[in-house]
């Protein structure tokens, strides 16, 4: 028969209003300096009293004692790991151990704090908050754990119950009855093979089958109560709590940190490491947390029509560019607006005089480079920026300004997402986030003559993406007859043929490894 979920969690006056436990056993009893009240919740091996402290100081205080007809060796020994664990615990959101002791008859009792207060989910509900502030308190449970994690605690049963909201709206993690003690050297309780504690419903896979636990079981515990927080998480949120909530441990945040830090990026409307690792997406991120440097860089891009780029070389256009610099703290953000304009307008714009066209535009891509992009920015706005001024630069046909920045770009690209696009579980078939840069990189230098090298990094760059993503992955063909026309400028035919007799099958078409092209 299961084990009765303890009713610790709730509200200890609102227990006893409830007339909840009239079987067990009944107040008035005194443990040296504590009277008991009333019992307020049960569990497994103890029960919690609401009791009141008379010396030295005069206290409300929730003490547990182990039930009569409890006292094995292994009970005893789990209860008295509970209270070290709490002891040895001091944070602000979980529950402090103040005393310890025994009864004449030898029945052992530890002291806390009495933490009165709801459940999390009762809280949220009742509060009705918003999507924002759930995860505000949700980081201060997270805060909790993390602290017990670091010296070495596994909770092992974490669900709403045991996540408290007290009336100041302060959460307090609970009940670290079926904790672990993970630190190196520490006694623990003895959990026999097989041997199963915890929620159904909160509980990893690993652990409802009775095998071993790290920090990661917390994480799916969280994962889960996160998610019933949250109702039916959506958009990046829904990445967050699948990563959480993975069966694999292997495919969930590695800690509880890691956990925090993806929503504490939601909040900063940052790119979350569960969600895909594309240049899409950060770049929807980037434009949403920097609305107003954006929004200046459009102005400064298309204000006054066509009319802005005519008026590059005049003091009225650099007048209204400081004065952009000026009303923004990063002036890459505008850079990187201002450059993606700029490669849009030399697509869109249709003018009777192409060559002036191209001459002022190519004053503006200096211009933006040279004054709204200072060194030492932040690592992925200048990716973005680099990345969109590359592609300005290949268009104009400056093609060493091009290679240099699509090549930075590249760089960026692999030093900030490599490691989030090797473990990334929702790739949905889209490109590395280096993709773009790489092929426009090999298309300008196969544009400037250097054909062998285009090849080689046209062929290199189709072997990853299809490693990465599958042989049928989005802009494939187009690359593959880049490719083409690279290998036969470079001689070899064979090669060029195989892949156009490739290009009706894309499903199954691998290249073949070739020697190193020089």
């Amino acid at each position: 028969m299961p084990e009765e979920e303890p009713l610790t969690g709730l509200s200890p006056r609102d227990l006893l209003a409830g007339g909840l436990l009239d079987d067990a056993p009944g107040g008035g009893e005194r443990l040296g300096a504590y009277e008991l009240v009333a019992p307020i919740g049960e569990g497994g091996m103890g029960v919690v009293y609401l009791a009141e402290q008379h010396e030295p100081v005069q206290r409300e205080v929730a003490l547990k004692l182990v039930k009569r007809g409890m006292d094995t060796d292994a009970l005893l020994a789990r209860f008295e790991m509970e209270r070290q664990t709490l002891a040895a615990l001091d944070h602000p959101g979980i529950a402090r151990v103040f005393d310890a002791g025994a009864t004449p008859e030898g029945r052992p009792y530890f002291v806390m704090e009495l933490v009165e207060g709801e459940p999390v989910t009762a809280y949220c509900a009742s509060k009705n908050l918003e999507p924002n502030d759930i995860l505000s308190l949700f980081l201060e449970a997270c805060s909790a754990v993390e602290h017990a994690h670091r010296r070495g605690v596994i909770h092992r049963d974490l669900k709403p119950s045991n996540l408290l909201v007290t009336a100041d709206g302060a959460v307090k993690v609970i009940d670290f009855g079926l904790a672990k003690l993970a630190r190196p050297g520490a006694s623990s309780a003895r959990t026999l093979a097989g041997e199963v504690f915890g929620t159904p419903g909160y509980m990893p896979p690993e652990q409802e089958r009775g095998g071993e636990v790290d920090t990661r079981a917390d994480v799916f515990a969280l994962g889960k109560v996160l998610a019933e927080l949250l109702g039916d998480p959506r958009g990046e949120l829904r990445w967050a709590v699948a990563k959480a909530t993975d069966e694999d441990p292997a495919r969930r945040y590695g800690s509880v940190t890691a956990l925090a830090d993806d929503l504490r990026r939601f909040l900063d409307d940052r790119p979350l490491a569960a969600g895909p690792p594309t240049a899409g997406y950060r770049l929807g991120k980037f434009v949403r947390r920097h609305r107003t440097a954006c929004a200046a860089g459009a102005a400064l891009a298309l204000g006054g029509s066509f009319g802005v780029w005519k008026a590059v070389e005049s003091a009225r256009f650099q007048r209204e560019a400081g004065a952009a610099v000026e009303n923004t703290q990063r002036e890459w953000q505008k850079a990187h607006v201002a450059t993606m304009f700029v490669h849009e307008l030399l697509v869109a714009l249709d003018t009777d005089d192409p060559e002036r066209r191209r001459e002022e535009l190519r004053t503006a891509v200096h211009f933006f480079e040279e004054n709204l992009l200072p060194p030492g920015g932040d690592p992925e706005g200048e990716f973005l920026a680099m990345e969109m001024l590359g592609m300005s630069y290949k268009a104009l046909d400056e093609f060493a300004d091009a290679e240099r920045c699509l090549g930075r770009a590249a760089g960026l690209a692999r030093e900030l997402y490599g490691a989030d696009m090797a473990r990334a579980t929702h790739l949905d078939g889209e490109l590395p986030p280096w993709h773009p840069a790489e092929f426009a990189l090999g298309q300008t230098l196969f544009a400037a003559g250097r054909t062998h090298e285009a090849a080689g990094m046209l062929h290199a760059l189709d072997v990853e993406t299809c490693r990465l993503v599958g042989p049928t992955y989005r802009e494939r063909e187009v690359l593959l007859i880049e490719l083409a026309h690279a290998f036969d400028a470079s001689g070899l035919r064979h090669e060029a043929d195989a892949i156009q007799a490739g290009l009706d099958d894309l499903a199954n078409f691998r290249l073949p490894p070739i020697e190193p092209i020089r």
